[in-house]
Order: structure tokens, then C-alpha cells, then sequence
């Protein structure tokens, strides 16, 4: 199932209308016929739970009948299914399931003639909302989590409650934990004030929830691209781990993380950044160049261990207890010097145990824009690739190869796997997906393939892949 904005949909080029919601068979690509619920505006989430596909978005009807931002599906058939008065009045961002109940999250503040700030709870089986439980907050939701008995919101607000004046809420910032039962905010939460910017990533372990971002503040405290919170407290944590960095005018500034990754006991930390470590003292931090690796509990960082590269890292993969790094670099090793670093075409591999790069395992590619490397997955004794770029190779000896590469795992070989042939793809890709031996890509490419007579088809931002041949699935 497909939601997004558009119009018609089809396999092999063969489109018909399909508006803003579409099916297609797994394991053949081809689109269900039969199967027809059409929107009136776009589908920004979709979920499923107990046969039931539940979508969420800009709409306000959906398969012939009035939706009001939510509605739930026949996956079978693409017909609504009775009994439902779900509604609300602006767009759906965010669905997660939970026990018996559905949590909405996004853009709206009304619903079923009872206010609705952000958040709201509707029973799985009748549809109908639980107007008892109404927490809410004053602005975006961005994501959503279940645990510890108690929901919790990641978003753009400054403050959240219960009740349908938001006048009456707390001040809550950024991320805020309700109770599941209750709708309150948790009486154990505590708000940590106001972010000075955005986060990037976030990652629960342990009892903390780990964030990494552009933020240098929350509240009175300074942090340095790194925080971590209490799950059940919300009190920002005396974990203290940090990013530091000159700017791009050369003076001092909180490094910017930009993904994360969980390796046994340490929080491996991606991004742009020249120094790292633990307290908010900056001049203590040791040479960590763009990739570091703290303790979950000390916020120390491994300060023997010393990947490095000479630009940012944006994606990272563990396997087989070593980190697969990929980014805007153009030369990786191990220590501080950057001018000691070997070449290294976006692409590198570091040990968990010792941060030493395998000298061996020469992969790379040659970008041709700002974000060559976008997503990374590993696959069997394979790392495939996506972002911006046109060739692709090891030790220098390049191929062409569209926004789509894949290498061995043990000997960083190009692989035979080729999507996409020089000229087929005309816009990167950005993202990547696993299912049942087929990879799923999505990017911003309108063309992809050709046929026989060299006459491209039509793959508009998704396209599914063999993950044995890398031809086109469906």
C-alpha cells in the first residue's frame, strides 16, 4: 500500500488513476485492479493492524465516502469499513497502534466535535474516540512511541496537557510523556525547557532516550549536539557526551549530528564535527573527527577509539562488529591528522574494537552533489548504497552506476548488482527498504529503466529491485 501525492499509478509504465492511494501485489509489482480507494488530497500515514489499514492525511474523503483526515480500510477489498466517526481537522502526521487503541499525531486540533490538540486516542474496533483521554500539545507531532505504560511525543511545541484548552497546559518542550491510561502528562515527567534547535535522530536505550541534533541549549543547560533524557523522569540526564566543531566561517560551534547507530554498550555518533566528549567543556573534548563513540552511561568517549574522516558522515550501518560509514568524505583513517588519512571515496569501514579502518576495503564512490551518500543497508554479504551519484567502484576503478551501488561485504568488490544503467536514473535516491529479497527504493527520479528497445519507463521516486540481480522487480 501507497500513500502519498499523486494521481495515477501502474507497473511497466502502464498507468491508471489511482488519487493519492494505490495497492500492488508484493511479490509481482503489479497494481490490484480491483482494488480503488481514491482521496480527495494527499495520504501522509498509513498503518495496519488486525486486517484493518488505517490512513491518515490531508484528505476529507476517502473511497467515495467524508473522511476528515483519518479513515480505516479494507486491505482486502479498499473499501471503508463501517462503524467509524473518526474525524479531524487537519492532517495526520503520525499513527501508532498500541494494545486495543490507535494514537494519532500530526497538524489538527479538532475531531468528533470535541477538540483535539495534536494527539488523539480512538478505540481499534468502533472507531470512536476516547474523549476522555485527551492529551494534547500547541503544536506539530513528529513521531510517537509506546513504552513504559506511557506515550511519548516528539514535536515542535512548547507546551502539553490534557484537556481542550491548550491555555491551560504546562510548559513541556519538544518531547513529552503521557500516560497511556490516563491522557495526563505523566505526573512523574518533567519538562527540561525551551531547544534552541531542532534534533536530528533520536534513539531509546536503557531507560534514556539519546538525541542528537543542531541544538546547543535546552533550557538554562548547554549541550553540545547531544542529550539524553530520563524515560520515566523526562529530566534532562547528566549524560553529558558533546560535539564540537569549527563553523564553516571558522569559529567555534556545538557540532551537528546527523545519525546514529547502537553498538553493544556505546552510542556510535555520525555528523559534522572535529572534537568529542564528555561535559560541557568543550576545551576537554579529545580529536574525534565527524565519527566518535560514547559510553551509554558515562557519556565518555572512547577516546582510544579513533575512526575518523575529513567531512561528514550521514549514514552508518553496524555488521559483524565493524561500522560501515558513508558520507560527504573524501579521505578516512584512524587518528586526528586528517592530512594523514588515506583517500576514501565517501565510503569507509572501522572496527568496533579498535577504530582502525580495514586498509583493505577500497569501496567507493564519485558523487556529483551535496548528498552522495543518503542510505545504507546491508543485505546477506552485501552493502547496498543510495544517494547522489553516477559511478561507483573499489580501489579506484570506477563504474558507472546510478544513485544505486552495491559491494561485498568482505572485499569492498562492486558487485555485478546494477538497477540502474548509465542515464536511466535521472534524480538520486534517498531511501532504502528490505522486504522478502526485493530492495525498495524511493528518491526524487521520475525515470529509472528501459526497455529492450531503450525506451525508458516510467519509475516516479519508488522503484522495487531484485536483490540478487539488481533488475528492475516490478
Amino acid at each position: 500500500f501507497v500513500g502519498g501525492t499523486f494521481e495515477e499509478a501502474g507497473a511497466n509504465g502502464a498507468l491508471e488513476p489511482r488519487k493519492h492511494l494505490a495497492a500492488f501485489n508484493l511479490s509481482d509489482g503489479s497494481l490490484l485492479d480491483d482494488w480503488r480507494a481514491d482521496a480527495n488530497h494527499r495520504i501522509e500515514a498509513l498503518t495496519i493492524q488486525d486486517a484493518t489499514l488505517y490512513a491518515g492525511g490531508r484528505f476529507t474523503e476517502l473511497a467515495g465516502e467524508n473522511a476528515d483526515h483519518f479513515a480505516r480500510l479494507d486491505p482486502e477489498t479498499g473499501d471503508r469499513k463501517d462503524g467509524w466517526t473518526v474525524s479531524v481537522d487537519e492532517r495526520v502526521l503520525t499513527i501508532h497502534h498500541a494494545d486495543d487503541v490507535i494514537l494519532l499525531g500530526g497538524r489538527f486540533q479538532g475531531g468528533d466535535a470535541v477538540r483535539a490538540n495534536h494527539l488523539a486516542r480512538f478505540d481499534r474496533e468502533t472507531g470512536l474516540r476516547d474523549t476522555e483521554w485527551q492529551a494534547g500539545v500547541d503544536d506539530d507531532i513528529r513521531d510517537l512511541a509506546v513504552a513504559n505504560d506511557r506515550v511519548y511525543v516528539l514535536g515542535d511545541y512548547t507546551s502539553a496537557g490534557s484537556g481542550e484548552a491548550v491555555t491551560d497546559y504546562g510548559e513541556h518542550n519538544a518531547l513529552a510523556a503521557f500516560d497511556k491510561d490516563e491522557g495526563a502528562v505523566h505526573p512523574d515527567w518533567n519538562d527540561s525547557g525551551s531547544w534552541s534547535s531542532d534534533a536530528r535522530a533520536m534513539v531509546i536505550h536503557d531507560g534514556l532516550i539519546y538525541v542528537t541534533g543542531l541544538f546547543d541549549e535546552i533550557g538554562p543547560h548547554s549541550r553540545n549536539g547531544l542529550a539524553a533524557f530520563d524515560a520515566l523522569s523526562g529530566n534532562l540526564s547528566a549524560w553529558t557526551g558533546g560535539l564540537w566543531r569549527e563553523n564553516f566561517s571558522g569559529d567555534p560551534a556545538h557540532g551537528w549530528g546527523q545519525s546514529l547507530a547502537v553498538a553493544d554498550d556505546h552510542l556510535i555518533v555520525g555528523g559534522l564535527f572535529q572534537w568529542a566528549g564528555e561535559g560541557l567543556d568543550e576545551s576537554n573534548y579529545s580529536e574525534h573527527e565527524n565519527i566518535a563513540a560514547f559510553d551509554f552511561v558515562t557519556g565518555e568517549v572512547d577516546s582510544d577509539w579513533e575512526p575518523g574522516t575529513d567531512s561528514n558522515v550521514t549514514a552508518m550501518v553496524v555488521h559483524d562488529n565493524e561500522v560501515f560509514a558513508g558520507g560527504n568524505f573524501q579521505a578516512a583513517g584512524t587518528g586526528t591528522d586528517t592530512d594523514d588519512f588515506d583517500p576514501a571515496s565517501r565510503l569507509a569501514v572501522f572496527s568496533l574494537d579498535d577504530g582502525s579502518r580495514r586498509s583493505d576495503w577500497k569501496a567507493g564512490i564519485e558523487d556529483t552533489g551535496t548528498l552522495p551518500v543518503e542510505a545504507m543497508t546491508t543485505l546477506e554479504d552485501a552493502l547496498i548504497v543510495a544517494g547522489h551519484f553516477e559511478e561507483a567502484g573499489s580501489d579506484g576503478d570506477f563504474e558507472p552506476r546510478q544513485h544505486h551501488a552495491a559491494f561485498d561485504l568482505s572485499d569492498s568488490k562492486l558487485l555485478e548488482w546494477n538497477p540502474v544503467d548509465a542515464e536511466r536514473a535521472n534524480r538520486r535516491a534517498n531511501t532504502l527498504a528490505i522486504h522478502d529479497g526485493i530492495i525498495f527504493s524511493g528518491g526524487r527520479y521520475e525515470r529509472f529503466e528501459t526497455d529492450s528497445e531503450g525506451v525508458y519507463r516510467l519509475r516516479p521516486r519508488f522503484v522495487a529491485l531484485d536483490a540478487d540481480t539488481g533488475e528492475v522487480a516490478w
